[in-house]
């Protein structure tokens, strides 16, 4: 089995010299020999801690055995103490989450002698909150939260699958969960506006569907939630002021936007109607920039990107295209890290159709490949308290549209967007009118159009105008 691992490294090698894509790739020494799970960066040591199901680190020369955890310093592998995980051939059973809190390491996974939670404390393995099922653990600030399936955890019986930790005991967190048709998963959790924040898998008719918050008193939904038969949450993080939700839900399901949207505290919203996403996996925020994962088109249909970054104005893409979709869906991206001056990424045992071992990297400051606008998110949502200085009529409307109000003053600029983020009309008022006359039928097609009026010394007016067919 090593021998058919080292042929492996000497394919891939020659694989790569053919691609200059995959040359602006990098192995992680020559890759490991399982999926990996989880990939957590510890800034202060300058470490990638990795979790998954592999056995074996592979090197140039050699391969290390291991127990589905190892650390990666930059340029080595290094081995942690080996723990009490069953490993057969190449593969060991699954170790998943893995989190810095309070000086030490913790672990959850299937550990051989029925526990689900580790702790690495000076070099020795000790059982950690002792939960009866599969937990995840994830911090929140310096909150520590467990998720899962556990119905217990520390001694305490939690009735909703979600605990907090204390420093010293576990306990409950809110209330109990009632009216759920089915409860697959919690696996995320966030803060954003003061509320609590959790993603999953899981329904309710109330609208609390994959996704629902606390806000200390009960547990309410976002809108209707994610819909869809077949829906989850993959990841949330909060950016500029908005809660960005990735994971499995589409348009054609009455969603905001496909595999990706945001919530800005009222209502869902299609963050990127500019791009095709097919997949949205991972997400991280670093030095102010929204990293993102998955498949997307861009404008142009000729190639599918991976890997992207949004810094508040921009999507850029990097790292090459694929000329289509791949067929074996955990091949592109999935989990994200950056440490220092490169960016880690989850893959398969294959990325770009080449072998990468289920992990690969590159440098943060990597050329992009292709850039787009992003429409201002004050025009993706109507600023409501300033309706007074501009009001519009008829709305919707098949033809004319009248506009009317203080907003409309000598030198005002008025734009119009679709809602792929293209702008359709503009003109600059040469005086000040008391109405204003609009020709819709000159924005295009049938559908949602944002109207944007930029007065001389006043804030900016946004209105949502649907012209019918």
């Amino acid at each position: 089995m090593r021998l058919l691992c080292h042929l492996l490294v000497i394919f891939t090698s020659f694989l790569c010299d053919k691609y200059a894509y995959c040359q602006q790739w990098e192995l992680l020494g020559n890759g490991v020999s399982g999926p990996v799970h989880s990939m957590y960066a510890d800034h202060d040591n300058d470490f990638l801690y990795l979790t998954g199901r592999f056995h074996w680190l592979m090197t140039e020369t050699d391969t290390i055995t291991v127990t589905a955890m190892a650390i990666w310093d930059g340029n080595n592998w290094l081995t942690l103490p080996e723990a009490d995980i069953t490993c057969q051939g190449f593969l060991c059973n699954p170790v998943g989450t893995v989190v810095h809190y309070n000086d030490v390491m913790l672990f959850t996974g299937m550990f051989s002698d029925g526990q689900f939670m580790k702790m690495l404390a000076n070099s020795e393995w000790q059982n950690f909150g002792e939960p009866n099922d599969l937990a995840g653990l994830r911090l929140v600030g310096d909150e520590l939260f467990a998720l899962g399936l556990f119905t217990e955890i520390g001694g305490q019986y939690i009735s909703n699958r979600i605990a907090q930790y204390d420093g010293a005991n576990w306990h409950q967190f809110a209330s109990e969960l009632e009216g759920f048709t089915s409860i697959t998963s919690f696996s995320q959790i966030v803060k954003y506006q003061g509320n609590y924040y959790v993603g999953g898998n899981f329904k309710n008719p109330d609208g609390r569907n994959n996704i629902m918050y606390w806000d200390g008193i009960a547990w309410h939904p976002l809108g209707q939630g994610l819909l869809g038969g077949i829906s989850w949450v993959n990841s949330m993080h909060v950016y500029n002021d908005l809660l960005y939700v990735s994971g499995y839900f589409t348009q054609e399901n009455g969603n905001a936007g496909n595999f990706i949207m945001a919530w800005n505290g009222e209502e869902w919203l299609d963050v990127f109607p500019q791009l095709n996403f097919f997949a949205a996996a991972g997400m991280l925020v670093h030095d102010n920039v929204l990293y993102i994962t998955g498949l997307y088109l861009a404008e142009d249909p000729c190639c599918v990107y991976t890997i992207g970054t949004y810094d508040g104005a921009q999507f850029c893409t990097f790292g090459g295209y694929m000329p289509f979709p791949p067929q074996a869906p955990n091949s592109y991206p999935h989990q994200i890290a950056i440490l220092h001056d490169k960016v880690y990424v989850r893959v398969g045992i294959t990325f770009f159709g080449e072998s990468f071992n289920y992990l690969a990297r590159i440098d943060k400051d990597t050329p992009s490949d292709y850039c787009t606008d992003i429409v201002p998110l004050t025009a993706i949502s109507e600023n409501s308290s300033l309706g007074n200085m501009l009001t519009i009529h008829p709305n919707p409307t098949s033809s004319y549209l009248t506009l009317t109000g203080s907003a409309l003053l000598p030198g005002s600029e008025l734009k119009v967007y679709n809602v792929a983020g293209q702008q359709v009309y503009s003109e600059v008022l040469p005086y000040a009118h008391e109405t204003h006359t609009l020709d819709a039928r000159r924005f295009g097609p049938a559908g949602l159009y944002l109207l944007h009026l930029n007065s001389p010394g006043h804030t900016p007016v946004v209105k949502k105008v649907v012209v019918q067919g």
